[in-house]
């Protein structure tokens, strides 16, 4: 009886085409969302405090973390739930992209707790220091 015959399957560490091109590609991908999720608290942010000179830092960046809060939430929740099926692919085709994911997945969930948490008390911090 012979064995059946091993698939060539890229692995985690290997310097394949695919895998620089994806590798690339999944950094751009979380780079824009993260960027995006930043932006869209920031802005907020410096629109309640041009709209208002009295507002005080820590008001303002709450204010802002409390308006934006659904729309930084469903844009990396949209991006972990359109993934999360790529997580259980197991075709040869596919396959080398099951860490990007699990890595891309992790990545969203680290950094919209970090702006939806981090951000609005950096912001405190430095904008609260010229009050």
């Amino acid at each position: 009886m012979d064995a059946p015959p091993e698939r060539d399957i890229p692995r985690v560490g290997s310097r394949n085409v695919k895998f620089v091109r994806a590798r690339k590609l999944f950094l751009v991908a979380v780079g824009g969302i993260i960027v995006n999720d930043a932006l869209v608290l920031l802005d907020r942010y410096n629109h309640l405090r041009r709209g208002n000179d009295r507002m005080p830092a820590i008001a303002a960046a709450s204010a802002a973390t409390r308006h934006r809060f659904r729309a930084v939430l469903l844009t990396s929740l949209t991006t972990v739930v359109g993934l999360s099926p790529l997580l259980y692919e197991r075709s040869d085709q596919l396959i080398y992209l099951v860490p990007f994911v699990v890595s891309m997945l992790g990545g969203l969930v680290l950094s919209t707790i970090f702006i939806l948490f981090l951000l609005p008390a950096l912001v405190m911090i430095v904008d609260g220091r010229y009050e």
